[in-house]
């Protein structure tokens, strides 16, 4: 059965702290996200990787780790994680293949259904090195805000970081279907689209947690910071 969504508003307010350092790690639940503290995750892997030279980024080593295995790290609470993308490493594979972001979602959170399934995904692009910190935050957002709230996402520098996200399972289900409908196909649809059909609470990223590996350069100022507060670590210790 095809379900329908007519929301198509965005909520900045809600009973969620406004930034992110208000939340600390130490007080929160392991995983914490729906009323059990289960989530289940999607991690979407399936870029071209245009910008730096058609290479996987999944594969992409920062701090001696590759990509991939960060954003697992970043979700390593979850119930189950699907891992969309072309690349074998992958546990689902994209529909349609190279359909963009949204395709990928979609055969995620459809790999992910089952009669136990957590009511919350939490979203990950695989090229967010340090979206570990930020993954318990947005959960405990997304638990504490309004029901008419569908999910909590990063805004960075006064951009919405939709794939650095909570959601409510049911509802992004239900825009998706909705997209699917208007669009008559999932190929090559836009995040910002499907996000405008969402009613989200943004949340400040003062930490930078959710700054992405889409060039060379952005690589290196990355693995640059890793250096360096592992280099802090040493002294102290």
């Amino acid at each position: 059965m095809r379900l329908r969504c007519g929301r198509g508003r965005r909520s900045y307010s809600g009973l969620v702290p406004t930034h992110l350092d208000s939340l600390h790690d130490d007080s929160l639940p392991d995983g914490c996200a729906d009323s059990a503290g289960r989530f289940d995750a999607i991690i979407v892997a399936g870029g071209r990787g245009s910008r730096l030279g058609g290479v996987d980024k999944a594969a992409v080593v920062i701090g001696d780790t590759t990509l991939l295995d960060r954003a697992l790290a970043a979700v390593a609470g979850a119930a189950q994680v699907a891992v969309v993308g072309r690349d074998l490493r992958c546990s689902v594979s994209e529909f349609p293949s190279d359909g963009g972001p949204v395709a990928g979602i979609a055969a995620g959170l459809s790999a992910l259904n089952r009669d136990d399934a957590p009511a919350v995904v939490v979203l990950l692009a695989v090229d967010i090195p340090d979206a570990a910190s930020a993954v318990p935050l947005l959960c405990e957002a997304l638990r504490w805000a309004d029901n008419d709230v569908d999910g909590a996402c990063l805004t960075r520098d006064g951009h919405p970081q939709w794939l650095v996200s909570a959601l409510r399972c049911d509802r992004l289900n239900r825009a998706l279907n909705r997209l699917r409908d208007d669009a008559g196909s999932m190929r090559n649809q836009s995040v910002r689209r499907l996000a405008g059909m969402l009613t989200l609470h943004l949340l400040p990223d003062t930490a930078r947690a959710s700054e992405d590996v889409d060039t060379w350069a952005d690589h290196a100022r990355i693995q640059a910071r890793i250096d360096r507060d592992r280099f802090d670590r040493e002294a102290v210790t």
